[in-house]
This record gives structure tokens, C-alpha cells and sequence, in this order.
């Protein structure tokens, strides 16, 4: 039986999020959810369960090494 994947996904680039979205969604057991923000991702990572967590690096407030 597939199981769905949850992805949280956070990158403050419209671009880079568009180029790793389409990356992922070719997946279909992948469900993304997108962060523009530190505040945003904090908040849904408060609300729900995922079982990966991809990010830029450097990101206004918060970085990837804070998120680990």
C-alpha cells in the first residue's frame, strides 16, 4: 500500500519554490506544503506532522541550521 509523504517546504524565492515544487510534485506520493516565511513555517510545523522538512539555507529570521 503507498503511503503519502509530507513535505514542508521552506524557501522566502518564488522562484526557487516553483523549481523545486515541480521538482517534487512529480512524486505523486509526495504532499507539499509550502513556507515563505519562518513565522508561517514555525507555525505549521506547530500544526501538523511531516516527514521531511526541506529549506533554504539563509532566510530572513531563521536559518536551516535554527531549524535543525
Amino acid at each position: 500500500m503507498e503511503s503519502t509523504i509530507r513535505i514542508l517546504y521552506l524557501d522566502d524565492n518564488p522562484q526557487d519554490r516553483e523549481l523545486v515544487h515541480w521538482a517534487l510534485k512529480q512524486e505523486p506520493r509526495f504532499q507539499i506544503t509550502e513556507a515563505t516565511t519562518s513565522e508561517e513555517f514555525l507555525a505549521l510545523l506547530d500544526n501538523k506532522r511531516f516527514h521531511l522538512l526541506l529549506s533554504d539555507l539563509s532566510l530572513p529570521g531563521l536559518s536551516a541550521m535554527e531549524i535543525i
